[in-house]
């Protein structure tokens, strides 16, 4: 109340009776209207609250995703149900890059027009989206801004996200966890007599496993051990392809030769390779489970595959721990968290931010953590609820997969995809036997040297 507003009721206080008084400096609050009988000035309803920002117009975000894939129904659960729920304003319209000419990549949405406000991609992207295409924001003022606690994360999420800033920048935030598995298909293991794959396997183990399984019969090829695309079969190794400081390629380490030499001996198995196997050498999920005529595949996370799968026509499969390189047991492939990134060319930074927030909370992080995609926080209690809602997991050796843990991130260059792309090719002609390995690589390391030289030319 003002001073004049108390010198008033002051006044009134010796000319008026108490009771009167209370009407008068409205301490009966609502009730007063209600005590003059209806004269007088009618009673005020309460003010409503003003609508917040997000509550004020609709809002479309654009997810362009790099790459990563979910189904209609995990797409639906994990991102536009919460969404609607915590922001019954905006919606999320997606837009999904596989690497192919039917596709967009954010250059061609760019120029169409479109333009992202949410990137969804593996996290060693973020040096290609930040640096190259200058396509992500910094998020540490929006971190801050909304009390987010990055220490709720793996730290070995947030450490590799981290090297992509060079002056502290943090251009992303962990969604999911990568895991590797040795995945196999039991039926075929049962039918030719064979054991499982067990844990704590090495490369030279699950080679020969392989070649056990390896025959024709009835007609049929039948191939024992399938293998990942180039550059996560080595990402074991944390081998870098180019010093990001001197821009020196480094395909000539002694390291390529031995982690190319390991890996060999799954294309050497008599009877195991042929071109309709390993036509793009990342094939092997769709042979075990659809062909059914291989036995084992190594490869990160493709547990949701597996289980629809199951569901359909009753694949009986499990999963082994990865093998291990010679002198590092216990380490899968790269560190690798599928990632949010807020878009550069973003109309809606703070709403894309909220977005990335609710979908790396713990509500968020528990439902898909349950549903077989692993959590990007650290917190044990969340970690234990992986599967849980996923009946067909209860019976599996998923224990397995955690015995081992990812591998360091390579130190990456600005010049990685282009790097990847050439270690791809070059891995493929070395197990097709089309060159010797060392030709290969030698190769290879004039490809890119080519590449690096071509770009710094434009």
């Amino acid at each position: 109340m003002s001073i004049m507003g108390k010198r008033g009721c002051f006044m009134a206080c010796s000319l008026l009776a108490f009771v009167l008084l209370v009407t008068a400096c409205g301490g009966g609050g609502a009730n007063s209207a209600q005590q003059s009988g209806g004269n007088g000035a009618q009673a005020q309803e309460p003010a409503k609250p003003a609508a917040k920002p997000e509550e004020q117009k609709p809002v479309e975000l654009k997810l362009f995703s790099q790459k990563l894939k979910l189904s209609d129904e995990e797409f639906q659960r994990w991102v536009v149900d919460p969404v609607k729920k915590a922001y019954p304003n905006i919606t999320v319209k997606w837009y999904y890059y596989d690497g192919s000419k039917k596709t967009a990549d954010i250059e061609q949405l760019w120029t169409q027009g479109v333009k992202p406000d949410i990137i969804y991609a593996s996290q060693y992207y973020a040096i290609e989206f930040s640096t190259k295409l200058k396509a992500v924001s910094d998020l540490r003022d929006l971190i801050k801004k909304n009390n987010v606690d990055v220490g709720k994360f793996e730290p070995a999420n947030m450490d590799a996200i981290k090297k992509y800033g060079a002056n502290g920048e943090i251009y992303a935030l962990p969604f999911a966890s990568n895991f590797y598995g040795l995945w196999y298909n039991k039926e075929l293991f049962d039918k030719f007599a064979v054991a499982y794959p067990k844990d704590g396997m090495t490369w030279d183990d699950a080679i020969a496993l392989g070649a056990k399984m390896t025959r024709t019969d009835g007609g049929t090829q039948y191939h024992g051990l399938g293998t990942n695309g180039g550059d996560k079969m080595v990402s074991q190794w944390s081998l870098p392809y180019i010093d990001p400081k001197t821009d020196k390629v480094l395909l000539d380490r002694p390291e390529w030769t031995k982690a190319f030499t390991t890996l060999k001996g799954i294309f050497d198995i008599p009877g195991n390779f042929d071109d309709k196997m390993y036509s793009n050498f990342s094939g092997g999920p769709d042979q075990l489970r659809k062909d059914k005529t291989l036995a084992m595949v190594p490869y990160h996370n493709i547990i949701s595959r597996l289980v629809e799968s199951e569901k359909a026509d009753g694949l009986k499969w499990d999963v082994a721990q990865y093998p291990s390189i010679p002198g590092k047991p216990n380490i899968y492939g790269e560190v690798q968290a599928d990632s949010f990134m807020v878009a550069s060319s973003s109309e809606h930074k703070d709403e894309a931010f909220k977005v990335i927030n609710l979908l790396t909370s713990a509500e968020v992080q528990t439902m898909i953590n349950k549903e077989g995609k692993l959590t990007s926080f650290k917190d044990p209690k969340i970690k234990q609820t992986f599967g849980a809602n996923t009946p067909e997991l209860k019976t599996k050796n998923i224990a397995g997969i955690f015995k081992s843990s990812p591998a360091p991130l390579h130190a990456e260059s600005l010049y990685e995809e282009d790097g990847t792309k050439v270690v791809r090719s070059t891995y493929k002609t070395a197990m097709k036997g089309d060159k010797d390995i060392n030709t290969a690589l030698r190769e290879g390391q004039e490809a890119i040297e080519k590449a690096i030289a071509a770009i710094k030319g434009k």
